[in-house]
């Protein structure tokens, strides 16, 4: 959002002041969801959309530990999520990978083991 409203702002030492800081008036995601939506620079769809991914991230920005994708209200949040992916194609299911885990890459094998995976395994 931001670099969407430097590009259509004059280059200005204020600029710094407009997005410096949570006290800014621009210096939250929500203000400037808001504006970019005002000026006609992101549709109706893109602006629900950019809320409920603001919402999913202050969710788990909030949390010291334990939140899930499919935890509430972050499943809910992501069950609204309907515009097209860049590509153009709509989801036809849940963008959500199932059984997934996390994997914490403890030293240099490991980290060599993995890279051999991705690379060697197969699409599916």
């Amino acid at each position: 959002m931001k670099r969407i409203l430097i590009s259509h702002l004059i280059n200005s030492k204020i600029i710094k002041e407009l997005f410096g800081g949570a006290n800014a008036p621009l210096g939250s995601l929500s203000s400037r969801i808001k504006l970019c939506f005002c000026l006609g620079l992101i549709t109706k769809l893109e602006y629900k959309e950019v809320n409920y991914i603001r919402k999913i991230r202050n969710g788990f920005a909030r949390q010291e530990y334990g939140l899930k994708f499919s935890d509430s209200p972050v499943c809910d949040y992501t069950s609204h999520l309907r515009a097209n992916t860049p590509d153009g194609k709509r989801f036809s299911e849940s963008i959500w990978q199932r059984n997934y885990y996390e994997y914490i890459v403890r030293d240099e094998q490991a980290l060599v083991s993995i890279r051999y995976y991705i690379v060697n395994n197969p699409a599916q």
